[in-house]
């Protein structure tokens, strides 16, 4: 199976200097890791183990104090590798969204809580496609549609959607754009046991329709086990 994303001997540290004092925090040392195509591949940790920076990493979302010190993080694409710290802010943009894209612990994360779900998806997509207003509306309205969210969705503000609808807009946004890799960082901690289901049910239904792979972070191991391919634990 075609390896879609791979981290060799990683190592991002957080590096301060206050007062004058220089400290540097290990946040990931050594990891390793290869992602096939369509696979779900769980990771698991304590909290502060590195998962979340681990994510910046791969996102190509790396800014001061956090620095990539050693390894390196590829992505094969069009059938050659590309290490993601060597791109420039440009086609890192690219990468973003439309190779690897992110569905966070809370909503509101992607999510503008003063702008109405509409604006941004259209914010979104005319970031990446040479699109119109008209033809934003009808693709975001099909692809609504698609995953069962009723239109009157992209009027409303985040604030005024439930916890399980604000998930379903997030998810909607990281896979409009049909990327090859979904980074999901604890995405039901914040909902009830029902609706995480839901949630997962849909993030799994659309696996299987767009063919992408996941990364699945939670703490919660026997959920792992149960919707992974593989597994990857991480330690402080």
């Amino acid at each position: 199976m075609t390896i879609l994303a791979e981290v060799k001997d990683l190592r991002a540290y957080y590096v301060t200097n206050a007062y004058g004092v220089e400290r540097t925090v290990r946040a990931v040392d050594g990891v390793s890791l290869g992602i096939r195509e369509n696979e779900v591949f769980g990771i698991a940790g304590e909290s502060g183990c590195g998962k979340s920076t681990l994510m910046k990493a791969l996102l190509g979302t790396v800014t001061p104090p956090l620095a990539i010190v050693g390894g390196s993080v590829t992505y094969c694409i069009d059938g050659r590798m590309v290490d993601v710290p060597s791109l420039s802010e440009h086609e890192r943009r690219g990468l973003q969204w439309q190779v690897v894209s992110y569905i966070p612990q809370g909503s509101m994360h992607v999510l503008n809580p003063v702008r109405r779900v509409r604006d941004t998806f259209h914010d979104f997509i005319q970031a990446h496609r040479r699109l119109g207003t008209r033809a934003i509306d009808g693709v975001v309205r099909d692809y609504l549609g698609s995953l069962g969210l009723p239109e009157s969705v992209l009027s409303a503000f985040p604030h005024q959607l439930s916890g399980g609808m604000r998930q379903r807009v997030t998810i909607a946004l990281a896979t409009i754009l049909s990327p090859r890799l979904i980074l999901a960082d604890e995405p039901t901690t914040a909902l009830d046991v029902v609706v995480q289901r839901e949630i997962l049910k849909e993030i799994a239904r659309l696996r299987d329709e767009l063919g992408f792979a996941v990364i699945f972070i939670t703490h919660d191991l026997p959920l792992l086990l149960e919707i992974s391919d593989r597994i990857a634990v991480m330690r402080r």
